[in-house]
């Protein structure tokens, strides 16, 4: 297996980054399956590589595949028309631009390479784990969220509050579930407060949703259990949820969004 130069889609990483990546996952990932495979004699000796994947479960060792096995989407830019359904070679092709694993494996993380010319790779990895468990808890959050703005309707402010807090918390814990942080496997409101709070103070987690939902942790007992007390719902809270959450699904955006915006634009550059 040889090195690397960096594809020019990803120029705007520093100079030799992108090689320098590739080979830790040769070394970690490729050689030890491909060296395996080898002294098996499951490989020919002449076995060339053009596309290799390691697909990373939480506490389990990679599942490395070569060529045909590699599984995913992708999206490309090639040097003639492609008609639906027309096969694609890899000689058809100017570069890649963006690739997502199948969305039965976005609980796992990857490190994927395809050759597109000899000595010129594309590189794609994504280290984040349990998207799709992430995914699934965003789609409560929404359901919290609908129930917030009918009871902002209805002008009941404390069960909208005490709602908006519910869909900020499911946020906050689909972030952390996707970075292994221990505070997502908790059923404890102030692990997950603490967790997402360390991570704004990283620059991590958008700023107004923080002020949100640490706003709403303070309204929540007053909103449930204070008769006595008004409950001031966060200005713009809908708003701001809604926001939280179309930031949070980039981290599993589909690539038919990325046609759909290119479609939307009347890009030039042939997708296939």
């Amino acid at each position: 297996m040889t090195e690397t130069q960096e594809a020019p889609q990803q120029g705007q990483w520093p100079e030799g980054f992108a090689d320098n990546v590739h080979r830790e996952f040769v070394r970690l990932f490729y050689e030890p399956e491909f060296n395996r495979r080898r002294e098996r004699s499951e490989i020919p000796d002449d076995f060339y590589v053009w596309a290799a994947q390691a697909i990373l479960e939480e506490d389990k060792p990679p599942v490395v595949r070569f060529n045909e096995e590699v599984r995913g989407e992708t999206t490309a830019v090639a040097d003639r028309p492609i008609k639906a359904g027309e096969q694609v070679l890899a000689s058809d092709l100017r570069f890649l631009k963006r690739f997502e694993l199948d969305v039965g494996e976005l609980d796992c993380g990857h490190a994927t390479a395809f050759q597109i010319e000899p000595g010129q790779w594309f590189i794609s990895f994504n280290f984040l784990y349990g998207r799709a468990k992430a995914r699934d808890f965003a789609e409560r959050a929404e359901q919290f969220l609908e129930a917030a703005e009918f009871s902002i309707g209805k002008g009941h402010v404390s069960p909208a509050a005490d709602n908006l807090f519910s869909a900020c918390e499911l946020i906050a814990k689909a972030y952390l579930l996707m970075h292994l942080s221990p505070a997502a496997k908790q059923h404890s409101h102030g692990s997950i407060h603490t967790a997402i709070n360390n991570a704004r103070r990283l620059g991590n987690v958008p700023d107004l949703f923080m002020d949100m939902f640490n706003e709403l942790a303070n309204l929540r007992e007053a909103a449930r259990y204070r008769i006595d007390k008004p409950v001031d719902f966060p200005e713009h809270g809908i708003v701001k949820a809604r926001a939280a959450l179309a930031w949070l699904r980039m981290y599993w955006k589909p690539l038919s969004d990325d046609l759909a915006a290119q479609n939307a634009t009347g890009d030039p550059a042939t997708e296939a």
